[in-house]
């Protein structure tokens, strides 16, 4: 039995470590931001070529098909909405991440800008990281099927 509950603790263990990308960011940072000279091409603002309706609609149609995440409702949207605040609930402790996305008009098309942040903790074992990666991704994914 002693045997069995130790090497459960060991697979914990090891899924934990498999998550964390970068030991010395990981454990001590609960906060990231995408910027555009981010030394990670994943984190750095995303330009698109479509405009702030079509942004908001690949964010709006990401969040409803992500269960694990949704629109914060208690952040007011203005009648012009240019921004939307998110949370990311994790599935197995159920931690919430508030993830912010805003866009603006560029000669190109929409810039848009993320940041994600975790409500407790002193670290966040490379979450909020994924959070953008995994939300950009999708607004891509999404503006590019429709282009």
């Amino acid at each position: 039995m002693l045997i069995a509950a130790g090497l459960i603790v060991l697979a914990f263990v090891v899924a934990l470590a498999a998550q964390v990308e970068d030991w010395s960011r990981d454990l001590s940072i609960n906060y990231a931001a995408t910027s555009p000279g981010a030394s990670d091409a994943s984190l750095r603002t995303l330009e698109v070529a479509g405009n702030s309706e079509a942004v908001r609609a690949a964010i709006i149609a990401f969040v409803e098909r992500s269960p694990s995440w949704s629109v914060n409702p208690s952040v007011e949207v203005s009648s012009e909405p240019t921004s939307l605040a998110l949370i990311r609930t994790s599935r197995l402790f159920r931690f919430d991440d508030d993830v912010n996305v805003s866009w603006q008009p560029v000669a190109s098309g929409t810039k848009i800008d993320v940041t994600s942040q975790s409500r407790v903790g002193k670290g966040d074992l490379g979450q909020n990281p994924r959070n953008i990666r995994q939300l950009l991704k999708a607004i891509q994914t999404d503006l590019a099927d429709k282009s």
